[in-house]
């Protein structure tokens, strides 16, 4: 990535994701889609969600979007929100392992093409370009075993 995940999109194609991660965020199935993936993709990550709020946790997976496409619009940053969110994902919180993430990624493009009914190839792609590099810095603040 050159300056953030932002600079690698279009102006059209920013504008369709943050259009596409609103469409997403207000819909309940999005973060039911989101979950029932994500929890599936490894047999380790329902472990870190054994004594979750999922509705809490669902309010605040829409929150963390929100600020990740706020933050890449800007460049290469992570807010200081998100910075607080990677502290407590990485060594000294839950040390979630950094394969777990790219499952994260993908169960959220996944989770958007089930939901967004304007999904599209190239919507696939800036969701996985963007939230990729987002979840890169995310990842590198972090520090995960």
């Amino acid at each position: 990535m050159r300056d953030g995940a932002a600079m690698d999109l279009t102006t059209q194609q920013r504008i369709a994701l943050i259009e596409s991660v609103k469409r997403c965020t207000a819909r309940p199935e999005f973060t039911a889609q989101f979950y029932e993936r994500f929890l599936a993709a490894d047999p380790a990550i329902p472990a870190y969600f054994a004594n979750t709020d999922f509705a809490k946790q669902q309010r605040m997976l829409a929150h963390s979007l929100s600020l990740m496409v706020r933050a890449g619009v800007r460049g290469n940053t992570l807010s200081r929100e998100l910075i607080e969110v990677a502290d407590g994902h990485g060594v000294q919180g839950m040390n979630i392992p950094a394969h777990m993430y790219d499952a994260w990624v993908g169960a959220l493009v996944y989770a958007a093409g089930r939901v967004d009914p304007e999904f599209s190839v190239d919507l696939m792609v800036a969701w996985r370009t963007f939230f990729t590099a987002q979840v890169a810095l995310f990842v590198a603040h972090a520090k995960p075993s």
